[in-house]
Formats: structure tokens, C-alpha cells, sequence
């Protein structure tokens, strides 16, 4: 059942990505993409939990910095979230390191935590902050480069 909760917050988070395209939504998309590839590897408990208390830390020194900038409440409350969530991923790993065992109380708390952060991004105001323009400029890169080999030839014919 964890499992299918958690192939359903990552579907969430894509579709969240790829429909709104704002700033804490691309954040959590990368933090999704990047936690299923850990979770793909095969990795081990401990380096999971180190791996999303990491990526809980980015995202709130991100959503702080953004809040600074926009002063909207979306990415206050959203750091916030992260901030508990890395207090969580620190109790679950000590847990791990103290009973052998890992906690599924805390494990459910996190699941909470991310299910309340995507709700966020989805039903509150946001901006099109720094990770949108990356991917703006990325996208223009990669066509510009895909169409390189045409606008030579298109020049060419010109002259």
C-alpha cells in the first residue's frame, strides 16, 4: 500500500510540474525525480532517509530564498513542511541506528508531510521564479541545437 501511495505522490508531483510550471512545483518535481532514482537503485534504508533529509534541506533554503524575494506565503509554508520533514528524516534515522528497524509512524508522518506540500502547490498562488527560466533557457538551447544543421543550410541557399 506504501508503495502505491508513493507512486501516486510522484505521478501527483509530475502532473503538478507539468501543468503549473511554477517555481515550488518544479523544485518538488526535481526532488521526485532525483528520490526515484534512489529509490530505483536499490539503495539502502539509511542512504534514502540521508539522501531525503538532503533534499528536504534544498528545498527549504529554496523556498525561504524564494519567499524573501516574492513574499507570497506558498513557499513559507512550504519550507516550513521541509523543515519538519527534515526533523522527521533525522528521528526515523536515528530510530534506524538505535532499534534496527525503521519506523513506520515516521515513515507516514513524511508521506503526510510531501501529500500536504503538493496540495499546497496545487491550490495556492505561486511564482515563475529561477527554475522556470532555467528551463525556458534549457528548452531554447535544445531547439536552437536541434535546429542548428537547418539554419546553416536555410543561410546557405540565401547567398
Amino acid at each position: 500500500m506504501i508503495d502505491t501511495l508513493l507512486y501516486a505522490l510522484m505521478i501527483g508531483i509530475t502532473l503538478a510540474a507539468l501543468i503549473k510550471r511554477s517555481e515550488m512545483a518544479l523544485w518538488l518535481f526535481l526532488i521526485a525525480c532525483l528520490g526515484s532514482i534512489v529509490s530505483i537503485s536499490n539503495s539502502s534504508p539509511e542512504s534514502s532517509i540521508v539522501f531525503f533529509c538532503g533534499a528536504n534541506l534544498l528545498l527549504m533554503l529554496a523556498s525561504f530564498s524564494n519567499w524573501k524575494t516574492t513574499k507570497l506565503s506558498l513557499p513559507l509554508l512550504i519550507g516550513l513542511l521541509a523543515c519538519a520533514d527534515v526533523v522527521i528524516g533525522f528521528i526515523h534515522y536515528l530510530h534506524l541506528l538505535n532499534m534496527g528497524e525503521l519506523s513506520y509512524i515516521a515513515a507516514l508522518i513524511a508521506g503526510a508531510i510531501s501529500y500536504t506540500q503538493l496540495m499546497l502547490v496545487c491550490f495556492m498562488k505561486d511564482s515563475r521564479g529561477v527554475m522556470h527560466d532555467i528551463l525556458n533557457d534549457s528548452r531554447d538551447l535544445f531547439h536552437g541545437i536541434l535546429h542548428l544543421d537547418s539554419n546553416n543550410k536555410n543561410n546557405g541557399r540565401n547567398k
